[in-house]
């Protein structure tokens, strides 16, 4: 995938915003100090993009995972960085709402890395709302091992709302609804693109 470099810039600015947050000690069973935030799970996507052949949609089911590093910015508040990435396989393309077959196997990998921010009602509580936002895109796979190079990239958010609860006087789990929203684009043609997840959640904090 193109600019590579701005991934990484962003990554890394996210990780520095959390590792700047306070990380003090946590109180047990509550959520603050430091974060680290597990989440596979289920999901599904979907990206248009309109031209002269007509418009042009790959969409499917996708394996989805978010991974999210932090501290706490305010009692219940965690501030950080991190990224998400959904696998597509075997994704289905259409045009102008008819069915293309024979395209071959290929997978699709809508991601994003950025920054979040993961607010919970009660610090000991399992109520949560979590946004994210930074740089992405979606890249497609083969068989013969192709990925890469032209591929859609653009800003890319998602908001999310979960529940979890404490095992451990660190550890709690739970489970998140994640819809994230690709502003992507490729050779000044837009691929709007849609990524919602039902997410198990696994946080240390």
């Amino acid at each position: 995938m193109r600019r590579n470099s701005a991934l990484t810039a962003c990554f890394a600015a996210a990780l520095s915003i959390g590792s700047a947050v306070s990380t003090a000690d946590a109180a047990p069973g509550t959520h603050d100090g430091f974060m680290l935030q597990l989440s596979p799970g289920l999901g599904y996507y979907s990206m248009t993009a309109s031209d002269p052949t007509g418009d042009v949609t790959f969409s499917g089911t996708s394996f989805s995972l978010n991974l999210m590093m932090g501290g706490t910015l305010m009692p219940g508040v965690h501030l950080g960085g991190g990224f998400f990435l959904d696998r597509a396989l075997s994704p289905t393309l259409e045009i102008d709402g008819n069915e293309v077959t024979g395209t071959g196997d290929f997978s699709q990998f809508p991601l994003g890395i950025g920054a979040f921010v993961d607010y919970y009602l009660d610090p000991s509580g399992g109520l949560h709302f979590q946004g994210f936002f930074g740089w992405g895109g979606v890249e497609t796979s083969t068989p013969e091992g192709g990925a890469g190079g032209s591929d859609p990239t653009g800003a890319v958010l998602y908001l999310a709302a979960g529940y979890d609860v404490f095992v451990s006087d660190e550890v709690s789990v739970g489970g998140m609804a994640r819809f994230a929203y690709g502003m992507f684009a490729l050779n000044d043609v837009d691929w709007p693109t849609i990524a919602p997840a039902l997410l198990l959640t696994l946080t240390w904090s």
